[in-house]
């Protein structure tokens, strides 16, 4: 058996190191790609995909991978995890031919850049062709790794293994019963506080806040970097290389603040897992929504508290000396409930119907309920319903996300899950570190980061996500915490009765 897994271990040692090169020009091309360096990029990136897919293939040559599931329950824990997972690439990779890698890599490079141009032009038209293109490969795909009860299934199960369309229909129908007539309560209070972000503030001196941030809240800048793309990501490249990006607005440093944290809760996470675990193909977030907990958690549960608010105060002063807000203005400013139309700047209490939408359109995309032509009506009408606006462009609506330019249909789901996983893990360390309710200093927050690292980071992959959250929590996933949390928290800032 030693012999086998020594062997195994080498095969993906090899895979990891290959694709991380992937890694390296993925984030490349986000940063410093020249837009006519697309077309080469998207050889280069298929011609590696296609070299780690031909790997992937012979994990099993001389059944040494099936010899070690049968013999499993021999492993250690880490091995039979690194087994388990290498089984489950392998097993569907077998079910895709190299040449269906590489059309896919090259659509995705290509997809990619066209929605970066129709998004700066506001013209869906420009990009519906492609993404057309993008669904029906997403289906050839589905049929290939085949599914039960749901087309959709068989994308979901790539970002978070086990979770499936009638189970995610259950806990978005009881976030959106909850939430649609919480955010009306709050709309129909008319609060106004009358409090904006004015002034011009240098993204030079941004930039260094925004480092600084990072930094105490233990994201390595050593091991990392902070760089600006269009939407912002995170990125490991291999060990001790963990990058995050984020976008900067002169008028307003919370804009890229919050960002640079959310993505910083990943960086974190990752940066945590043991070497050895990247080096065997365990070295990832035990899932997606798992990995989502961290950077909401350290957005949101952590980012928008007042004691973490009246810390970054005296951060921004630092470079912003003339900033005239007070903690208590910042507070309002950047917990304020307003139902709009971006995303990643929507705040906590909407934010999961911005996620419910997309996850009710890609099901139908997949099913074919829904047709490319159709989509702009389709998400504006969805908005006008859920969140009571109307999007007035297509860079405002259906053009404002990169996950589908990528093929990364499945994904969105797992920032919900993130959300209800944030506050049930935040409600259980809040047990153990009761000081994060009233003062966020720099050694709680390294009992944080200390307290993560010992129930989620230094875990990989080695458990499952439903796992990992027992042990952590000592139940599965619970969606009350996340509830209680909106409820008390903005009851208490709206006055609702």
């Amino acid at each position: 058996m030693d012999s086998k897994l020594k062997t195994l271990k080498k095969r993906l040692y090899e895979i990891k190191y290959i694709s991380s090169a992937s890694s390296l020009l993925h984030w490349d091309s986000e940063v410093y790609l020249p837009q006519n360096g697309v077309s080469s990029r998207a050889i280069t990136n298929s011609l590696i995909d296609e070299i780690c897919h031909k790997k992937l293939l012979k994990l099993d040559d001389g059944n040494i991978l099936t010899d070690l599931v049968n013999e499993s329950s021999n492993l250690s824990l880490e091995d039979a995890a690194m087994v388990r997972e290498a089984f489950r690439n392998f097993d569907k990779g077998r079910k895709f031919s190299n040449s269906f890698v590489k059309r896919l890599s090259i659509l995705s490079t290509k997809s990619h850049h066209v929605w970066i141009d129709a998004r700066k032009k506001k013209d869906f038209s420009m990009y519906s062709k492609i993404l057309g293109e993008m669904i029906d490969i997403q289906k050839e795909a589905v049929d290939l790794l085949g599914y039960e009860d749901h087309p959709y299934n068989a994308l979901i199960d790539d970002y978070e293994p086990g979770m499936t369309v009638s189970k995610l229909d259950t806990i978005f129908n009881g976030l959106r019963d909850f939430l649609v007539p919480f955010i009306r309560k709050i709309t129909d209070k008319k609060v106004s506080w009358n409090i904006t972000m004015d002034g011009k503030f240098s993204v030079l001196k941004q930039k260094k806040l925004n480092r600084d941030i990072l930094d105490i809240l233990g994201y390595d800048l050593s091991s990392g970097r902070l760089d600006i793309s269009t939407h912002p990501f995170t990125v490991e490249i291999g060990p001790h290389d963990v990058r995050v990006t984020t976008r900067y607005s002169p008028n307003d440093p919370i804009y890229a603040l919050y960002s640079s944290i959310h993505e910083g809760g990943h960086g974190i996470y990752t940066q945590g897992v043991p070497v050895e675990y990247f080096d065997v193909g365990i070295g990832h977030g035990a899932s997606l929504g798992v990995h989502e907990s961290q950077s909401r958690m350290y957005e949101n549960l952590l980012g928008r508290s007042l004691p973490f608010i009246k810390l970054l105060h005296g951060y921004i002063l630092k470079y912003f000396p003339d900033f005239t807000k007070t903690p208590d203005d910042l507070y309002r400013i950047i917990n304020h409930v307003t139902p709009g139309y971006i995303r990643t700047e929507s705040d906590e209490v909407t934010y999961n119907l911005h996620i419910i939408i997309r996850y009710e359109i890609e099901k139908k995309l997949i099913s074919g309920d829904i047709k490319v032509t159709e989509l702009p009506e389709v998400w504006n009408s969805k908005m006008k319903e859920y969140l009571g606006v109307d999007v007035p462009s297509d860079d405002l609506g259906v053009l404002q996300d990169v996950h589908w330019s990528l093929g990364s249909f499945g994904y969105f789901p797992t920032y919900s899950i993130g959300n209800i996983y944030s506050a049930q893990i935040y409600n259980t360390m809040l047990k153990d570190i009761p000081e994060l309710k009233e003062v966020i200093s720099l050694d709680t927050l390294k009992s944080m980061k200390a307290w993560l690292y010992e129930h989620i980071h230094k875990y990989g992959r080695v458990y499952m996500a439903e796992d990992l959250i027992k042990n952590a929590t000592g139940e599965g996933m619970n969606t009350s915490y996340f509830n209680s949390y909106i409820e008390e928290k903005y009851s208490k800032l709206y006055n609702l009765v």
